[in-house]
């Protein structure tokens, strides 16, 4: 239900999007009543953004929420998008930042 899409190699700085799309039980895209994004990155610390409250998180088209993602530090981030209402649902994923030579 989520993906992210990104380089084949992610660096410190780089700009990484993580994308979920909902859908209903006839497969046409549905905006779901509240739609919320976790982050943890390497560290453990986890940050949250609910559509409508934090600008982060953006709704481009009819069931399409996006989050542009900056890592600071390298190691693994994992994300997961979950719904609630028409279109419930939820799904995870995660993405995994090169350590830097500089």
């Amino acid at each position: 239900m989520s993906t992210c899409t990104a380089t084949v190699s992610i660096q410190i700085g780089d700009v990484v999007r993580c994308s979920c799309t909902f859908r209903d039980s006839a497969a046409a895209l549905v905006n779901p009543t509240t739609v919320t994004f976790k982050l943890k990155d390497p560290n453990g610390t986890t940050t949250t953004y609910v559509y409508g409250t934090n600008a982060e998180l953006l709704r481009p088209s009819t069931g399409l929420y996006v989050v542009d993602v900056e890592p600071t530090m390298a190691g693994t981030y994992h994300f997961r998008f979950s719904s609630t209402g028409t279109g419930k649902a939820a799904g995870e994923s995660s993405f995994t930042v090169d350590e830097s030579e500089f």
